[in-house]
C-alpha cells in the first residue's frame, strides 16, 4: 500500500541554493504537512527560516526535536522515538551496539508498519542513499510492502527529498534488510489531531 503523500524536492523546490544540500529534514516536514493540510501556503524556505530560529538546525544537520516543534507549530501532532541501545564501558569511554538494539529495531519496524497501515506517513533518519558511508539523511516513508504472514514486511516505499524530479524521488523502494541496516533507529511520527491517539497506540 502507498499513501498519497505530495512530493517535494530539496534540490528543485528550495529557492536558496546554499540550503539545497541541507534541507532534507524540512522538506520531509513540508511533505507531511501538505499530506494533512494541502491548502497550507508555507514554503520550504519559510520552514527553513523558522526551523533555524527555533534551534532546529545543528552541527550535524536537522535536529529531530526541532523538526517535531516545527510540525507542531503548523497544526500537526508529532513526537520522536529512538530504537537504540548500547553497552557502555565507562573506563574506556567507549560504547557498542548491543543485542537489545536488535530487539528494539524489530519493534520499531513493526510500529512503523502499523502506523503506515493506519494511514500516517513516518519520517525516518537514515544513512544517505541507504548505503554504507552515506551521511545523515532524512526521508519520508510513504508505504509498505507487507509480507504474506501477519505483521511481516518485505520493504518500504519512501519519498527521497534529495532528487531532482518526482519520477525518481517518489515512491522509491527499499527492502526490509537494507532498511534495517541503514536506518539510524530514529523516527518522527506525525499525525493530525484526530489520529494522535492511534499513532501512540501503534
Amino acid at each position: 500500500m502507498k499513501l498519497g503523500v505530495p512530493y517535494f524536492s530539496q534540490q528543485r523546490d528550495v529557492e536558496r541554493e546554499e540550503w539545497r544540500s541541507r534541507a532534507c529534514g524540512v522538506t520531509a516536514i513540508k511533505m507531511t504537512l501538505d499530506f494533512y493540510a494541502p491548502k497550507n501556503a508555507v514554503s520550504i524556505d519559510d520552514l527553513i527560516d523558522e526551523g533555524v530560529v527555533i534551534g532546529g538546525y545543528g552541527e550535524h544537520g536537522w535536529i529531530h526535536d526541532g523538526l517535531v516543534i516545527l510540525a507542531r507549530n503548523h497544526g500537526l501532532n508529532a513526537y520522536r522515538q529512538e530504537f537504540k541501545s548500547m553497552t557502555i564501558d565507562p573506563s574506556k569511554r567507549t560504547g557498542r551496539v548491543n543485542e537489545r538494539e536488535h530487539e528494539l529495531a524489530e519493534s520499531g519496524i513493526k510500529k512503523i508498519t502499523r502506523v503506515l497501515e493506519s494511514g500516517m506517513p513516518v519520517i525516518v533518519s537514515i544513512h544517505g542513499g541507504f548505503k554504507s558511508g552515506g551521511g545523515h539523511h532524512i526521508v519520508v516513508l510513504t508505504g509498505v510492502n507487507a509480507g504474506k504472514e501477519e505483521e511481516t514486511v518485505n520493504g518500504f516505499y519512501y519519498h527521497e527529498p534529495n532528487s531532482n524530479d518526482s519520477a525518481s524521488g517518489m515512491y522509491a523502494y527499499v527492502d526490509r534488510e537494507t532498511f534495517k541496516k541503514h536506518w539510524r533507529k530514529m523516527a518522527i511520527f506525525v499525525s493530525d489531531t484526530g489520529q494522535m491517539d492511534e499513532c501512540y497506540r501503534a
